[in-house]
Formats: C-alpha cells, sequence, structure tokens
C-alpha cells in the first residue's frame, strides 16, 4: 500500500510538468487550450509511476498508463463541457 501512495504522490509531482510538455504538444498540433491535453498529461505521469507498482502484480504496465491518460482526458474535456454550460 505504501508503494502506491508513493507512486500516485510522485506521479502528481510529475504531472506539473507533464501537463506544461503535453500543452505544448497540443498547441504544436491544433489544440492549445484543450483540457483534454491537461489530463493526458497528467494521466501519463499518473499512470507510468503506479504501473511501476501495479505492473508486479498484473503486468501490464503499459495498457494501465494509457488508460489513465485516456481517463483523465476524457474526465477533463467532459468536465468543461457541464462546466460551461448556461445556468438554468
Amino acid at each position: 500500500m505504501r508503494a502506491w501512495i508513493l507512486a500516485t504522490l510522485a506521479g502528481w509531482v510529475l504531472g506539473i510538468p507533464s501537463i506544461a510538455l503535453f500543452a505544448l504538444i497540443g498547441e504544436a498540433i491544433g489544440l492549445a487550450g484543450k483540457q483534454v491535453m491537461i489530463g493526458a498529461g497528467m494521466g501519463v505521469s499518473l499512470g507510468l509511476l503506479q504501473s511501476r507498482v501495479l505492473g508486479r502484480l498484473i503486468g501490464r504496465r503499459r495498457a494501465w498508463m494509457l488508460s489513465c491518460a485516456g481517463g483523465l482526458a476524457a474526465a477533463m474535456a467532459v468536465g468543461l463541457r457541464i462546466s460551461r454550460r448556461p445556468a438554468a
């Protein structure tokens, strides 16, 4: 459990520069300012470090990292759409 908590903490810390990198990539490919890139950046860093712990149990490190990136990217995209809806 301790290894998982430390990996998650380190993933959030690594997520800050990862978000910056993904924002630059987003600008280069025409997705500047899109929240999906923030989610993908944080998801990659979290997934990468968590997969190092989880990989010993299930052996599917890459799948975990990609699912974290996709999940956080989707959550950010949906959250942004909901937050921009006009108030009822």
